[in-house]
């Protein structure tokens, strides 16, 4: 750190994915450099983390982390006022060399000293600012894509800024990051009512502007809007509750996920008509598929916010509460296992008698999951062309599966055309079942549907660096990760295990990557296969069935309680 102070901080700014994980790298550090009586180095590294504080944004606000910028801010105060205690034999120097003390320097580190330097909470905790993912205006309209507000007071006092420009800051809240949209203010004494085609009839409708991915396919990143959204139009504790679909009108807006690098590129690609048109032609074959998700939310064909010339709405909702399976937001605005309830509560009045339909047929048994037969076990096998495919899925299949199904533990079917069939049929195989074994890849997230006390085989390829991907192998571990964060707020119990033989237990695998430079090939492994090894195979799904025979109990207790 006193070589090039600098430009460390510039390589943390422009290649740091994770600006908390370098903070708690630099807090590591600082420490270290106490312990070791280095105090300029602490001081030094103390005030890299304030720098660092400078590019996380609401990220230590709106997440659970061991620290927070109070801690930060203290610390730094701390060593700055103190660090002279630590100058052991007053060796601390500039960039000269030359002693920073020249006398009254300590001969030896107390422990007194230590405990006024290393680090502790800050005893001032800072009420943190939290974003503004949702909003909801009356009596609003959209013209020529641009949200119009009626002046009203409580708008110009959420920002001193939205007086003078008569514009206040809305956020879209998604997976991949926060971005800003504007809605105009109308000017004093502007009046709307010449925007209403039938006032009396459009006052009774809802439009909903939400943020998602243009045309995306991906159920991973389509759950994170579509819980939030249903649950927040569905929710019968929230004021919104009592929306129901035939009254709302989507309007879709796709900016949350484009990431121009000004506000200029971004109003040139918004005004593009080329860019709208293409976005039209692609939202009519992206609704079809999706309809029976969009059907929680409506009952008519979304718009494209830009694409909307003239609407007014009794109410104009914006946004949805955030979701994010990689990390556990403490702000208000974060979606928890209610959340999941209410879509699966809204999926079963709307879909549930054709789920069930669906789900006989797939497993060709007419015993339910949840009584005393057979656990239904899905098998999902990837398209050969999307790689992470299961290599010698005969062999364990004679291995493990079939023995347990003629020993009367198991029904089981493999999936490998999950892409060519509806949203419903996979919805109901998902839904149905009470284990799931699969690579890592979107389509487990569907775990979402499984009843809690499911279980998650989510198995990875060999010989992947812990620090590209986090499999711990053990059940509940990874909950900040892409499927383990899912079965967090799902009540669905997860595992991610590598497929060499083996564990990952007590660090075995952080040891045998300690020190290894992750390369260009390592960044490969999603287009590799998965070999696993067959005991290992037998192990964890002999495990996870019998975990769910166990939930099974637990949750025929559970309700013979509640009844």
């Amino acid at each position: 750190l006193s070589k090039d102070f600098q430009r460390i901080f510039s390589s943390y700014a422009k290649h740091s994915a994770c600006l908390p994980g370098a903070i708690m790298e630099n807090i590591v550090c600082m420490s270290r450099w106490v312990v070791n009586g280095r105090v300029v180095g602490a001081v030094n590294t103390a005030e890299m983390l304030v720098k660092l504080l400078t590019l996380s944004g609401t990220c230590l606000e709106d997440t659970l982390w061991p620290f927070s910028k109070a801690d930060v801010q203290y610390n730094f105060a701390r060593l700055a006022l103190h660090w002279q205690e630590a100058d052991i034999g007053c060796q601390a120097g500039n960039r000269f060399g030359q002693p920073l003390l020249q006398a009254r320097c300590p001969e030896e580190l107390q422990s007194d000293t230590l405990q006024r330097l290393l680090w502790e909470p800050s005893p001032l905790q800072q009420e943190p600012r939290f974003g503004v993912c949702t909003a909801n205006f009356r009596d609003a309209c959209i013209v020529d894509g641009e949200l119009l507000l009626p002046e009203d007071p409580s708008h110009l006092a959420t920002d001193s800024s939205a007086r003078l420009s008569r514009r206040i800051a809305l956020e879209t809240c998604s997976e991949v990051g926060r971005g800003t949209h504007w809605a105009r203010i109308a000017d004093p004494g502007q009046d709307l009512a010449g925007l209403w085609n039938d006032r009396e009839i459009e006052r009774q409708l809802v439009g909903y502007v939400l943020n998602l991915p243009e045309g995306s396919h991906n159920i991973w990143h389509n759950f994170h809007w579509l819980v939030p959204a249903v649950a927040r139009l569905r929710d019968p504790a929230l004021a919104l509750g009592s929306r129901v679909p035939a009254r709302v009108t989507l309007v879709l807006l796709y900016d949350g996920y484009t990431f121009a690098e000004s506000a200029f590129e971004q109003d040139g690609v918004r005004s593009s008509p080329d860019l709208l048109m293409q976005q039209e032609r692609r939202l009519e074959g992206w609704v079809v598929r999706q309809a029976p998700l969009l059907q929680l939310l409506t009952a008519s064909p979304p718009e494209i916010l830009q694409s909307v010339k003239r609407r007014c709405f009794g109410d104009l909702l914006w946004g949805h509460d955030e979701m994010r399976a990689d990390r556990e937001l403490r702000h208000p605005q974060a979606v928890g296992r209610r959340s999941v309830d209410v879509f699966r509560g809204a999926l079963e009045v709307r879909h549930g008698a054709e789920l069930r339909s669906l789900a006989g047929d797939f497993w060709q048994s007419g015993s339910p999951a949840g009584d005393d037969g057979p656990v239904r076990l899905l098998f999902v096998q990837r398209a050969p062309r999307h790689k992470r495919s299961f290599e010698g899925v005969d062999k364990l299949a004679a291995g493990t599966l079939d023995p347990l199904v003629a020993q009367g533990d198991i029904v089981w079917q493999v999936v490998d055309d999950l892409e060519q069939r509806s949203i419903l049929q996979q919805a109901a195989m998902f839904s149905s079942a009470e284990v799931v074994v699969g690579a890592v890849g979107a389509a487990l997230a569907w775990l979402l549907l499984m009843r809690p006390g499911g279980q998650v085989l989510e198995w990875l390829p060999r010989d992947v660096p812990p620090s590209l991907y986090r499999c711990s192998e053990l059940w509940n571990e990874d909950t900040l990760g892409m499927f383990g964060g899912l079965g967090r707020l799902s009540g669905v119990d997860h595992v991610c295990l590598r497929s060499e033989p083996g564990a990952a237990a007590s660090g075995d695998v952080e040891r045998r990557w300690q020190g290894a430079m992750a390369t260009v090939r390592d960044a490969y492994w999603r287009t590799t296969n998965l070999q696993v090894d067959a005991a290992k195979f037998d192990r964890w799904v002999r495990e996870a069935v019998g975990r769910s025979r166990r939930a099974r109990v637990h949750g025929m207790l559970s309700s013979a309680k509640n009844w």
